[in-house]
């Protein structure tokens, strides 16, 4: 699926601060920095490692979809008490629409292709009677033109259906 308006992607990013008194932030192993970074760090003095490795460290968190993480519902909920419940009804909601549209819209294709259906068996069978009746009152040339023209355009279309339908497939399944 493309990316949606209601599902984009909100990154945040956050250096850890570089006081080394501080318990909360945590020294991560210099073999987690990239390999570039990694060999800077392996470069300095091992008294400076600890700290370039503090500064060096990004935490970035991405976000897709219409509900936010629990941590922003929960800081959403400390400004606003009913705003969690508000984001997921409106996440439900959206939910619910979405998928009343997909059923309207296959329901309408349904009925379109079955109209479409009998509309050309109509026509063919008009053609095919055209063609019989000329071909009773002796106008063979005329009645095997439009019969045989009937028959090969039914011929092509559902040949072309068929191929169609199966490079559908095809492409879905990514082959």
């Amino acid at each position: 699926m493309a990316d949606r308006p209601d599902k984009k992607n909100k990154p945040t990013s956050t250096v850890q601060p570089t006081n080394n008194t501080s318990p909360i932030t945590p020294v991560p192993p210099v073999d987690a920095l990239p390999p570039e970074v990694r060999d800077f760090v392996l470069s300095l003095p091992p008294d400076k490692r600890q700290q370039a490795t503090r500064v060096l460290i990004q935490v970035t968190r991405t976000h897709s979809g219409p509900i936010p993480s629990a941590d922003a519902l929960a800081q959403y909920g400390s400004v606003l008490e009913s705003a969690p419940d508000r984001i997921l009804r409106m996440a439900e909601k959206q939910s619910d629409h979405r998928m009343e549209l997909e059923k309207s819209t296959i329901r309408r294709q349904l009925i379109q292709s079955g109209v479409g259906q009998v509309l050309a068996f109509l026509v063919s069978i008009g053609c095919i009677g055209a063609s019989s009746w000329l071909a009773y009152e002796g106008h063979d040339a005329v009645a095997g033109v439009i019969g045989g023209t009937t028959v090969i355009g039914l011929v092509s279309v559902f040949i072309y259906g068929k191929v169609s339908q199966q490079k559908d497939l095809r492409e879905k399944n990514g082959k």
